[in-house]
């Protein structure tokens, strides 16, 4: 076990770290039940990093005879792409829903020269249903200049066994929609992204309470279609017009917008990162970031 990697935020994962080529690690767990279920699944996260000459396999013993040990699902590291990060893994265990109880192994392998550490975290044997939609993550500035938009991103998970067909994704801000997307068709395991403008005002109070939400016809689990953020707003360092507008008038464009307040004002700027997410490298303040190699951003352990 260690503490330094997790999926879940608990500071904590398995981790086999093999030493040679052809080694091999087994993590098996107690006896598991899943008798007379409807439709039972395994979840875990395995840390994904492509190329490396690693094959993890989940393997079922039905009764606990490791003589009728059957291979599930196999991963080949070595035909993995994209980029180092955490993978959900779903497996059907509806062939096991006759047994007393089965055993569940997470068999890892070196086959080749390349290899490295293998990790798994967040195993969960669960239920099923068919209809599940989640909000998988959500991102936005911590804070924005008032009378500027603040950009935000919901990721939607389908965690349920069915197609996802008939679901729209909802913006709030301080309990008011903002925004209703429709969604298109998500398969059983996938993942999308909706992206939304949140617009501010100079007059609003600071903080903005928001929040998104996932609507599904017959979703059966609540527990996971929400997620929040605070939005601060930074009064502006000018004075700007407000509640800009643009109409067609007679085949020609009419601009209009509120007055701004030139009433004279103390003007103080100040940053001190109080209330920005740690480890970001967009969306702070009004400072220019660039992020020079690309690399994961990684924490400082002292």
């Amino acid at each position: 076990l260690t503490n330094s990697i997790a999926a879940d935020g608990d500071q904590g994962a398995a981790l086999y770290k093999p030493d040679g080529i052809g080694q091999v690690g087994m993590l098996t767990t107690g006896k598991i039940s899943v008798n007379g279920a409807a439709h039972p699944v395994l979840e875990f996260y395995y840390l994904a990093i492509p190329g490396q000459t690693n094959t993890l396999t989940v393997a079922a013993v039905p009764e606990g005879d490791s003589d009728k040990l059957e291979a599930l699902h196999v991963i080949d590291y070595t035909k993995l792409s994209g980029n180092n990060g955490w993978r959900k893994v779903t497996v059907s265990l509806d062939n096991y829903t006759g047994c007393n109880h089965i055993l569940l192994s997470f068999i890892a392998q070196v086959t080749g020269s390349k290899f490295g550490d293998i990790a798994i975290d967040a195993i969960t044997v669960r239920e099923q249903d068919d209809v599940d939609m989640a909000i998988d993550s959500f991102t936005m500035p911590s804070m924005v200049e008032a009378g500027k938009p603040a950009q935000a991103v919901a990721t939607v998970y389908n965690n349920g066994r069915l197609d996802a067909t008939d679901y729209k994704v909802r913006l709030t801000k301080n309990g008011n929609v903002i925004e209703e997307q429709n969604g298109t068709q998500l398969a059983s395991g996938k993942k999308t992204n909706f992206t939304f403008s949140v617009p501010t005002s100079v007059a609003e109070q600071s903080p903005c309470a928001i929040a998104v939400s996932v609507v599904a016809a017959g979703d059966a689990n609540n527990d996971n279609d929400q997620a929040s953020a605070s939005l601060a707003l930074e009064a502006p360092l000018y004075h700007v017009p407000e509640s800009p507008a643009a109409t067609e008038q007679g085949g020609y464009t009419v601009i209009t917008w509120a007055s701004p307040d030139l009433s004279p004002r103390d003007v103080k700027v100040n940053d001190d990162f109080e209330l920005y997410q740690p480890f970001i490298i967009d969306g702070i303040g009004r400072w220019t970031v660039r992020d020079a190699d690309g690399l994961p951003t990684q924490a400082i352990n002292a």
